[in-house]
């Protein structure tokens, strides 16, 4: 049976709170040509880097957290909420940039508006430095550890020093560690020689500076591009399409998508990657471990809103381990 106990996990990367703000709405405003929408609940769930760690709570891996928050009330909602998931809170509280917070106002199952509150700065060699040593501390004994990037200043790289992605990199390799990244910029040298990265679309072609999606050319796109970075392997996610898992040796899996509905893509890439991290912690294969991440992108995107997968879910459709 399918079981991730006691697997520790590593996820360092940029934290956020997704808020959502549901409400009914009625008549257009007689101020301007807007919808006036009355409020009906206010929820709040871990987003971004945390949505990760949540992920792989609720599949009962033992997961650590590394990023940072503000001195705010939004992250001390943020603390209590990965308390509430059994994810152990290695966040940095610094002083001046806010808890990452985006807002979506709902109403009748559609997104109206969406407000963000952040600041993307790179963080100070201070900040990188005390990050990189809670790492250092929490590494002992991990099966795998995820970067993931929202570029909302964690690893955002400075003139004339080593990015906080290649230390964390170089410390994983150091203590046996396979390194998975979730990217959010097309500069791939912030995640040379991780083990895999899992690009959705859309940064695949701009890490590859390409526009064509026929998999001869996606396949010529993602040998150059683990040549040029040391990546031994790439799991391209392609939405209805499903899955392509290209290996630097030029095996190339294609897997084919399982969502029997999709409601909503949000937090899907968080879900690949606390998968297929927690499949390879636990001494799967690549090719088995991607299937599994696809069924579980199946069953999430079939969901409202950022919402995690269960154990049980994956037992439910199948997965085994």
């Amino acid at each position: 049976m399918l079981s991730f106990d006691s697997l520790k996990i590593i996820v360092a990367g940029d934290v956020m709170l997704d808020e959502y703000i549901g409400t009914h709405v009625r008549r257009i405003s007689p101020e301007a040509p807007i919808p006036v929408a009355a409020i009906q609940k206010r929820w709040s769930v871990p987003g971004g880097a945390a949505n990760v760690a949540r992920n792989l709570a609720r599949l009962g891996c033992e997961v650590t957290l590394v990023g940072i928050k503000g001195a705010d009330e939004n992250g001390k909602t943020l603390s209590r909420l990965l308390a509430e998931e059994g994810v152990q809170d290695g966040l940095l509280t610094v002083e001046d940039r806010p808890t990452t917070c985006k807002t979506r106002i709902i109403a009748q199952g559609q997104q109206l508006l969406r407000l963000d509150e952040e600041k993307n700065a790179p963080l100070s060699p201070a900040v990188s430095a005390a990050l990189l040593a809670a790492l250092n501390e929490a590494i002992a004994g991990a099966k795998a550890l995820i970067l993931s990037d929202y570029d909302k200043g964690l690893f955002r790289p400075v003139a004339g020093r080593t990015s906080l992605c290649s230390s964390i990199i170089a410390s994983a390799s150091a203590n046996a560690v396979p390194v998975l990244a979730d990217p959010k910029v097309s500069a791939w040298e912030r995640y040379a020689r991780v083990a895999c990265i899992t690009p959705n679309m859309m940064e695949f072609k701009e890490g590859a500076g390409i526009s064509d999606e026929t998999e001869e050319r996606l396949e010529q796109a993602a040998r150059k591009l683990m040549a040029q970075f040391q990546i031994p392997r790439i799991l391209l996610t392609r939405s209805e399409k499903g899955m392509l898992l290209m290996e630097q040796d030029g095996q190339v899996f294609s897997i084919p998508a399982k969502a029997r509905e999709v409601a909503d893509v949000s937090g899907a890439g968080d879900t690949v990657i606390a998968v297929l991290a927690a499949c390879i912690g636990k001494g799967m294969s690549w090719d088995k471990a991607a299937r599994i991440a696809n069924t579980a992108a199946g069953i999430v995107v079939e969901k409202a809103g950022t919402s995690p997968i269960t154990l049980e879910e994956l037992r439910q459709r199948g997965a085994t381990g």
